[in-house]
């Protein structure tokens, strides 16, 4: 019986036999009409080799003994002579293997080989079995034929009995040779690919049976638990620069670590280059020599005629700016002192009355001083404000410029918000402040003036419709006087259901489950380049959701999702969906991204 205690010895290292004693060859034998494998001894062999030459050995004592016998030395001789010339015979002739791998042996009778059962044709080596003990390989000795190989394996090749090849004897096994080192047979390649990944407590990879692939290779899927991690900070994306590339070049963006938050969240900057689109023809397009500009300087476009896009550069020079100086009426001296000063007079006599006005102690003022457009003029004024603002009055809570819409809008349309356009720009030429006043709703809006120039006037708003959620409104009146607005939300959005307002801000759609398709809809106002709406998704604590973000008809071929849609969303999780108006190949269009699913803070 094995006992594991057998030295390990590599098949390169062990000596060559003496003897064919307990030493086996495989063959097969036809019995019972069936082919059966069979060990052939090459002891036996051995020994019948031995019988022959100890014949020869007895047929020679033989010739001996006749030379000394009397009474039976003819006969004696006589089968000396016979047991001799059979010895010689055998001897002469020795068994060997046919090309049908059957055993010839010698017939001295016949003087002819005769064709035996016994077929010694080589097999391919097989290990029958294996074992991870040879406690384990020995209690199934009755389950392994005779003459079949086994081989222990315990998966550590630092482990003495691994690798040890067994052959089964007729009662136990014997111990042939470690196997250690020792090239392999060639086999299957085994073909894995990845199976399930799922997070767990702890990491661990199992490997599961797949089938076999068209060359007969097992397949197997690699299972793998992944132990969750701790959750971490939403970075902190900053705008760095925007560089203008040559015209057909591809758009890039680089996010280039800035360092963090005082809370410990990574910073980042984000660095675009959009391509210069190419020239398009018509008016749209400012016509000048340009043979005599140089880059690091600046120009001024002069227009050789009203309303003309043809004209020259005119080199732009910074102006000297003089040393800010705060007057100081008390000064006797120094660059603060005021010069000249004139005699600022503290009554009424002082002065010289060349207007003939009355005063009269009894005078009592009444609303009749005033004129009906004084009266309403003022009538639209808040606290604050002065008799010299313009004051724009709207009569419905409905006429707010943020709901304006997001296209360009006709004067005639601009002006049920905003009054007669020229009346407006003619305010606004006068240095005069601008407010929209909303009767039903009570509100004052002040427009303040960013730019003035023939081409266009633009404009700057904030409207508060809650404690936390205003609009940023950026309003243009066009030398068409046709008006645009863009704008930007910031605070908290209400849940609108199945619906997403793109148009900046934060908005939230909880308690979803099961599939829910969102569908992604413009703003009132168009958005500003780079802004982001950001969304948060969550799930009810015992299901499951499969979000589609959808677009609707107006943002047809103007909305991606990086990534898979619909989103995958674990039950009792959220996942931020971030949505970015942008601007790509002179096409605006929005790109929605997503974080992976976080597990909802208790």
């Amino acid at each position: 019986m094995a006992t594991g205690q057998e030295k390990k010895v590599k098949i390169s290292d062990l000596p060559e036999s003496g003897s064919f004693n307990q030493l086996w060859t495989l063959g097969y034998q036809w019995i019972d009409g069936v082919k059966t494998s069979v060990k052939v001894s090459l002891q036996k062999i051995q020994e019948a080799y031995d019988n022959v030459v100890r014949a020869t050995g007895l047929a020679t004592t033989a010739a001996t003994n006749a030379d000394t016998a009397t009474a039976a030395a003819k006969k004696a001789t006589q089968d000396a002579v016979t047991a001799t010339d059979n010895a010689k015979s055998v001897s002469d002739h020795p068994g060997y293997i046919g090309d049908d791998y059957h055993v010839y042996t010698w017939d001295y009778v016949t003087g002819a080989y005769n064709k035996t059962d016994t077929v010694l044709r080589p097999e391919g080596f097989s290990i029958f079995k294996t074992y991870a003990t040879i406690a384990a390989m020995n209690a199934d000795l009755t389950n392994v034929p005779e003459g079949k190989f086994v081989l222990i394996n315990t998966n550590d090749v630092e482990q003495t009995d691994n690798a040890k090849l067994y052959v089964r004897g007729a009662s136990s096994f014997e111990y042939l040779v470690d196997m250690s080192g020792a090239i392999g047979f060639t086999g299957k390649t085994p073909q894995i690919t990845i199976g399930t990944v799922t997070s767990g407590q702890t990491s661990s990879a199992t490997l599961s049976p797949d089938g076999t692939d068209s060359g007969g290779n097992p397949k197997f899927k690699l299972n793998l638990v992944i132990q969750q991690g701790e959750q971490g900070f939403t970075p902190v994306i900053e705008s760095g620069t925007v560089t203008t590339g040559q015209p057909g070049s591809n758009a890039s963006a680089t996010l280039t670590p800035n360092g963090q938050t005082t809370d410990g969240r990574d910073k980042y900057r984000l660095d675009m280059t959009i391509p210069q689109g190419a020239s398009g023809t018509g008016s749209g397009n400012i016509l000048a020599d340009v043979s005599q500009v140089a880059t690091g300087k600046k120009y001024l476009f002069s227009p050789s005629a009203d309303g003309s896009a043809e004209g020259t550069f005119v080199e732009y020079t910074e102006p000297s700016i003089l040393e800010q100086v705060q007057p100081d009426w008390n000064a006797t001296s120094g660059k603060g002192q005021i010069l000249n000063k004139p005699t600022i007079p503290t009554k009424l006599s002082q002065l010289d009355n060349d207007n003939n006005t009355v005063t009269d102690a009894n005078y009592v003022h009444t609303d009749n001083n005033y004129t009906t457009e004084e009266k309403e003029k003022l009538a639209g004024l808040n606290a604050g404000g002065s008799s010299d603002d313009y004051v724009i009055t709207i009569a419905t809570a409905a006429k707010q410029l943020f709901k304006a819409g997001a296209a360009a809008m006709t004067q005639a349309t601009a002006e049920t918000f905003l009054g007669p356009i020229e009346d407006l720009l003619s305010a606004v030429d006068a240095g005069k402040k601008i407010y929209i006043k909303n009767a039903e709703a009570k509100t004052l809006t002040e427009l303040k003036i960013l730019f003035r120039s023939s081409n266009f006037t633009s404009f700057s708003s904030q409207w508060a419709l809650d404690a936390s959620h205003i609009i940023d409104l950026h309003t243009v009146i066009n030398s068409s006087k046709s008006v645009t607005n863009r704008g930007i939300r910031h605070g908290y959005l209400i849940n609108l259901a199945d619906t997403i307002i793109v148009g900046g801000g934060v908005q939230e759609q909880y308690s979803l489950s099961g599939d829910v398709t969102l569908t992604v809809t413009p703003d009132t106002f168009s958005p500003e380049f780079g802004c982001v709406t950001t969304v948060m998704l969550s799930t009810l604590a015992s299901s499951a959701a499969n979000v589609t973000i959808a677009a609707d008809s107006a943002l047809e071929g103007k909305f991606s999702v990086v990534g898979d849609n619909p989103i995958t969303i674990p039950a009792n999780s959220i996942v931020e969906l971030s949505i970015m108006f942008t601007q790509a190949y002179q096409t605006k269009m929005y790109i929605a991204r997503y974080s992976e699913p976080f597990t909802r803070p208790s």
